[in-house]
């Protein structure tokens, strides 16, 4: 397989994280412990983590990553983008050893990207952008999306 990863998505942290709003959010924040989306507002300052919004009918911070396998990881979306498109723009279960390779991170966390990824693939791991795909694109990202919008409203309700 190719592996083509010039998509902006790919290289933008900020692109990354408007993009998964979008997918969980679709536009308007929502808060996950109590569903509120009124009395939202993002949190500014230098110190703040990027995409941050707080809640004050719980008073309690968030961001989109909450409830999906991004939540609590300490690598980037485009990392976690860029793992996304190749398990779901391959034929099989690619290995650690060559998650490790294409994305230049540890083995730990090769192996940490490949489990939460098969929590929400689950055992189906055929192609599913279609017998002439070549290459990781954004298509097979937002295949990918929804199946980590699914997981996540499957574990809040």
């Amino acid at each position: 397989m190719n592996i083509y990863l010039d998509c902006p998505v790919f290289q933008d942290e900020k692109l990354s994280l408007s993009f998964l709003e979008g997918v969980i959010w679709n536009g308007k924040p929502i808060c996950p412990r109590c569903n509120e989306i009124e009395r939202i507002a993002p949190i500014g300052g230098n110190s703040t983590r990027l995409g941050v919004f707080k809640c004050y009918a719980c008073r309690k911070p968030f961001t989109a990553k909450v409830g999906t396998v991004f939540d609590g990881s300490h690598l980037g979306l485009t990392v976690w983008f860029k793992a996304l498109s190749i398990v779901y723009s391959s034929e099989n279960k690619p290995n650690y050893k060559f998650i490790k390779g294409v994305l230049g991170v540890s083995h730990k966390s090769a192996y940490s990207i490949l489990k939460r990824i098969d929590e929400i693939k689950g055992d189906g791991w055929k192609k599913v952008v279609g017998s002439n795909a070549k290459c990781c694109s954004k298509a097979s990202l937002e295949l990918a999306m929804f199946d980590v919008a699914a997981k996540r409203v499957e574990w809040f309700g």
